[in-house]
């Protein structure tokens, strides 16, 4: 057996928990409150920020042209994938900015992002 059915096997229940979950299952249907998808979409905004700011960190240490160039590009493509269309979604929901920095951040996804700046092998 290959490594990847092997993998696809062992991971299907979880595979099919989470497309299953209510939020994906609501998307899905059209009946997951819009209040929930702005929350996730807040969450996400968070995320995103921090993301940029560990290769942003990373930038700043490092000596490596490749490193350097690779980093510039992954954030130019970060920034065109996710922030440029966060932003294009945030205005179509009509979702200001104080709205989105008001937000609170669920404890979820305040740890991950402290654990990616400061677990070893992210900066």
């Amino acid at each position: 057996m290959k490594f990847s059915e092997l993998a696809h096997e062992k991971s299907a229940s979880l595979w099919l928990s989470s497309k299953n979950h209510p939020f994906i299952k609501g998307i899905e249907d059209g009946t997951l409150p819009l209040s929930a998808f702005k929350a996730y979409l807040i969450q996400d905004n968070y995320y995103v920020k921090n993301y940029l700011a560990i290769y942003d960190k990373i930038l700043a240490t490092s000596q490596d042209s490749q490193v350097i160039d690779a980093l510039k590009s992954g954030i130019q493509a970060i920034t065109a994938y996710d922030v440029d269309q966060q932003n294009g979604i945030y205005q179509g929901l009509n979702m200001t900015d104080d709205e989105i920095q008001q937000a609170e951040i669920l404890p979820t996804t305040y740890h991950y992002t402290c654990h990616m700046h400061h677990a070893p092998g992210y900066i």
